[in-house]
């Protein structure tokens, strides 16, 4: 069995998605990797990373738009893939990612897309 390590990859790692006690790594090269952990005990290793969901964390640096889809409910867009953003966990996502930002002629649902040029406020690198 092949041991991973999570800090090393974590520039090549996209996102994480949760089944119980497994966690599927998504990479950048279109690879995934099954780990035996819980997502909780991925995240310890990957601090950089946000929590969206009970079952999926991103890497910032790979999200390319954010939709506000209702209230307090947003879906991310990283790569092809978009991943929801839970009700309980939007006011953390909002403060880390500045989804709810004021701006001229923006309604109750909207488009922010996401400029790498500039850190996200939860990265840490």
């Amino acid at each position: 069995m092949k041991r991973i390590n999570l800090t090393s990859q974590s520039d090549a790692i996209s996102y994480l998605s949760s089944n119980s006690n497994y966690t599927t790594i998504y990479c950048t090269d279109e690879t995934n990797w099954l780990l035996a952990k819980t997502l909780k005990a991925c995240l310890v290793e990957l601090p950089a990373f946000i929590r969206l969901h009970r079952q999926y964390a991103v890497n910032p640096r790979y999200i390319v738009k954010v939709r506000l889809v209702a209230p307090k409910t947003a879906e991310v867009l990283v790569g092809t893939t978009w991943l929801p953003v839970s009700r309980r966990l939007f006011r953390e996502v909002d403060q880390k990612m500045g989804l709810t930002q004021p701006g001229p002629g923006r309604g109750r649902w909207h488009y922010v897309d996401i400029k790498h040029d500039q850190p996200v406020r939860g990265d840490r690198f």
